[in-house]
């Protein structure tokens, strides 16, 4: 039985074998020349490399660009080059350098990103400004000279991961991405779109594109809720698993904020928080996307049909109060009502919620 998996195995691999044969020798070497074209714009906080060529070694320049978008270069002092990408600055240094040196040969290289600044807008679990590291990179200390040996740049699942996921309604398959557009290319803005099922579901990682400093992205509204994209969401790590809710009131034990699992309803965070017998009213809030405020004032039912209007399912950012909602407005309950709810909510306009 062993000789006969070996030799199917033997066989096998030797058919995928000549496969690898057959494809590299229909490949032509232009296919080593497909490098694509550049979109990163250079900004403040970009740590960037100027290579004058191998005649003029001196002149090699590693720099930061300042908050004012300027770098200093040899010859040419205090220039300003926020707004180009790398090829672009190359090309205006190769004119400007021919003043002081025999045939330039100049290349820009990014030596370290800058963090991005994006905006999540939409259909998503916390929408507003995120901020993400411009690239990530993985040291490889037993690699040859010791250098940085891969980078991984955000992409637009990096951004909605970071908006808390998405929701129910998520329609995942037309998201759209406004992005600054080069000045080669007239400047302006350039969109497009792309479809995210086709990531969650059939693993198409083209989908999934990198994303830049100032890029928008807008994550519509479905009219039907979609749990199996859902489900996959939470799968691949799109949503998280667990949600921050506050918990206070009239209770013995630790209040304020609470990590609960996302399936979490509210009869389960009672039984979590308040272990002893419940009596009387608790006080449900939510700050909906659109500024709305949620408030449901219910007796407690450890039996209620779970998703009814006495027992929601819970979401990041919810407010449970057990017992009497008036609240004295002072510094030691302010503590508990941290983020997510200021920004959202002043302190003030939050008491007065509650108190209503």
């Amino acid at each position: 039985m062993f000789l006969i998996i070996s030799g199917s195995n033997l066989n096998l691999f030797a058919s995928i074998k000549q496969n690898d044969k057959s494809e590299v020798s229909n490949l032509d070497s232009k296919y080593l020349y497909k490098i694509p074209e550049v979109d990163y714009i250079l900004g403040p906080g970009d740590l960037i490399n100027v290579d004058f060529s191998s005649d003029y070694p001196e002149l090699k320049t590693k720099t930061t660009i300042n908050g004012e978008g300027i770098i200093t270069l040899p010859y040419l002092g205090r220039v300003f080059i926020s707004g180009l990408t790398p090829k672009e600055l190359s090309g205006l240094l190769n004119k400007d350098y021919k003043k002081f040196i025999k045939y330039p040969s100049i290349s820009v290289q990014i030596a370290d990103y800058r963090p991005i600044r994006i905006f999540v807008e939409g259909e998503v679990g916390k929408p507003g400004f995120i901020t993400l590291r411009g690239a990530f990179s993985i040291k490889d200390n037993k690699g040859i000279n010791n250098v940085d040996s891969t980078y991984y740049f955000p992409t637009v699942f990096d951004a909605i991961q970071k908006s808390n996921g998405i929701t129910r309604f998520s329609d995942l398959s037309n998201i759209q991405i406004i992005r600054k557009n080069n000045k080669s290319n007239g400047g302006g803005k350039i969109t497009t779109y792309v479809n995210f099922e086709k990531l969650l579901i059939n693993g198409d990682k083209s989908q999934n594109l990198r994303i830049y400093d100032s890029d928008i992205i807008r994550v519509s509204k479905s009219k039907e809720s979609n749990e199996e994209i859902l489900k996959k969401a939470s799968l691949s790590r799109l949503n998280p698993l667990t949600i921050e809710v506050i918990i206070t009131g009239s209770i013995q034990t630790d209040k304020g904020l609470k990590t609960l699992p996302r399936s979490t309803y509210l009869s389960d965070a009672l039984q979590i928080a308040v272990p002893s017998v419940l009596r009387g009213k608790v006080t449900f809030m939510r700050f909906n996307l659109d500024g709305t405020l949620d408030r449901r004032i219910v007796s407690y039912k450890p039996l209620a049909r779970r998703g009814s209007y006495i027992n929601p399912k819970l979401k990041n950012g919810d407010v449970i109060i057990v017992g009497s909602s008036i609240f004295t407005k002072t510094s030691s309950i302010v503590k508990e009502f941290t983020s997510p709810f200021i920004g959202i909510f002043s302190a003030y306009a939050f008491f007065d919620a509650i108190n209503d």
